[in-house]
Parts: C-alpha cells; sequence; structure tokens
C-alpha cells in the first residue's frame, strides 16, 4: 500500500526520461514549472544530501533493514533540524522507483525529502552529482552532501560534531577550504583538493597507464576538460584522490566554480544507460 502511493503521487516530467515525486508539487502545476517548489525547498535549505539508490544497491538487497542509514541520515537531520538550517534529503533512483522507500516515506510526506526516479546509467553516482548540479545550479543549498543509499554515517557524524551541528560552522569551513584552493591554484584543476570538513573517507591510487584500470578514458577527460591539462601547462597527476563510496560535501561557491554549459557536458558524458548490476 506504501508502495503504490509513492509511485502514484504527483509527478514531475524532468529531462531524461525522469520523474520527480515530491509532496510539494502542485496538480495544477504546468510542466514547465512544475518542478519549482523543489528548487525553492532546496534552494532554502542550508543543507541538502543527494542520495543514489536502486535495486542493484546492496541496501535494498539487505531486506527488512532496506535503506535503514538513509532513514537514520533523516531522522539525524530531522533532530537536528534548527542548527542544520532545515536540512533536506533528495532521494534518485537510478532504474528504481521511488516506490520502494517505504521505510523513507515520512521524510516524505512532510516534505523533508523528495524523490527522483529515472533510468539507471553506467556512471551511476557520477550522473546524479552532475545532473544534480546541472538541474540545481540556480538552486542550490550552501552546502551539499553526496551520499550513496548505505552512507558512512560515522564519518558524517565526526563532520557535524566537529562543528556543533550547526550548518553555519561546517559551510564556513567548506567555503574556506574552496578559498584558500583558488589562492593556491587559480586554475583550480591542477593539484589535488581535499575539501577541510568534506564529510569523506579521502582514498590515494596511483594513476598510470599500467596501474589504473580505468586510465586511457579519464586521461582522455583530465586533458579534454581541464585546461592546465589541456594546454600542457601541467605534467598528469601520478595519484587520484577521490572519497571513499562516493560520500562527500561540496559548498555551493566550488559547484558554480564551473559553468553550467560545463557541467552540461559532463551531464551526457556519464548518461549511458546500463541493465543493474545484480550481484
Amino acid at each position: 500500500r506504501h508502495q503504490a502511493m509513492l509511485n502514484n503521487s504527483l509527478g514531475c516530467p524532468l529531462q531524461g526520461g525522469r520523474t520527480l515525486r515530491s509532496s510539494l508539487l502542485l496538480e495544477d502545476g504546468r510542466p514547465q514549472e512544475c518542478a519549482r517548489p523543489v528548487l525553492r525547498d532546496v534552494a532554502s535549505s542550508s543543507l541538502t544530501a543527494v542520495a543514489t539508490f536502486s535495486a542493484g544497491g546492496r541496501s535494498l538487497r539487505s531486506g527488512k533493514a532496506a535503506f535503514r542509514q538513509l532513514d537514520e541520515l533523516g531522522k539525524l537531520f530531522s533532530d537536528h533540524s534548527a542548527s542544520l538550517g532545515g536540512p533536506r534529503m533528495l532521494l534518485v533512483g537510478k532504474g528504481t522507483r521511488c516506490g520502494v522507500l517505504t521505510s523513507l516515506r515520512h521524510h516524505l510526506r512532510a516534505g523533508r525529502a523528495h524523490c527522483i526516479e529515472g533510468p539507471n546509467v553506467g556512471a551511476r553516482e557520477t550522473h546524479t552529482i552532475w545532473r544534480f548540479c546541472f538541474d540545481f545550479y540556480r538552486h542550490l543549498p550552501r552546502i551539499t552532501l553526496f551520499v550513496q543509499d548505505d552512507p558512512q554515517l560515522q564519518v558524517l557524524k565526526r563532520t557535524l560534531e566537529q562543528h556543533a551541528f550547526s550548518a553555519v560552522g561546517w559551510a564556513r569551513t567548506l567555503e574556506a577550504s574552496f578559498e584558500s584552493r583558488k589562492v593556491a591554484d587559480p586554475a583550480a584543476a591542477a593539484t589535488p583538493w581535499l575539501p577541510a570538513g568534506c564529510g569523506c573517507v579521502p582514498v590515494r591510487e596511483p594513476f598510470g597507464a599500467r596501474s589504473y584500470g580505468g586510465y586511457r578514458p579519464l586521461h582522455w577527460w583530465l586533458a579534454s576538460f581541464l585546461r592546465p591539462f589541456a594546454n600542457g601547462s601541467a605534467a598528469m597527476p601520478t595519484a587520484l584522490h577521490w572519497p571513499a563510496m562516493a560520500q562527500f560535501a561540496m559548498p555551493r561557491a566550488a559547484i558554480r566554480g564551473r559553468t553550467r554549459g560545463w557541467i552540461e557536458l559532463n551531464v551526457h558524458l556519464s548518461e549511458v544507460p546500463a541493465p543493474l548490476a545484480r550481484n
């Protein structure tokens, strides 16, 4: 019954065969404007968590405990709603309907969470990140936290505790880190950046033709999209730094440090369809 309710709730069609579902949507909303209530809601929050989920993920396969960690994240946000500036969740389904989120229905009903369902793509979390940055470019919260459907809650809680569960304090740390990076590296591309207060576990991995499985496509991307590598003013990196489980926080200014057109190109690169993995 709850699954049917979520699947049949008001939907707003989005590009790429996706549908936005939210209790904030209006029945008489025009197609070109039906997403506006959600855009405004996310923009008004100090913190929004963008979570990728799918039937091929570990969380749904865990049975009754499916999406337990996302539910705990929602409860954490509710418990500290005032100090975190009215946090929100945007749940992004890859090849999976919003109706599977039965354990999160109270967050969805209350308008504290919204859901987007659409086809699966090969670059699953990467596509979620690029797509959110493009769709919400003009309606970004002060902090965006990207997670999977089994987020590293202890890592996030440590970051929040370090900032007394204050979105303002956390945002200032992230924003100061971004400003420092711009001073140290004006091109914001040639050196790795580990944002202070990222809410993440950084991983360092050698980057070479023999040591890195996806070397050729990533080498092409670096040489095509980042100016220091494209014009030869910087040597290709010998190591990559990335957040474990695609979990990390970004300040609004860092996302808008790239143009919306540049982000759109990367949306298209990452939206190649793919069947859901079941192993």
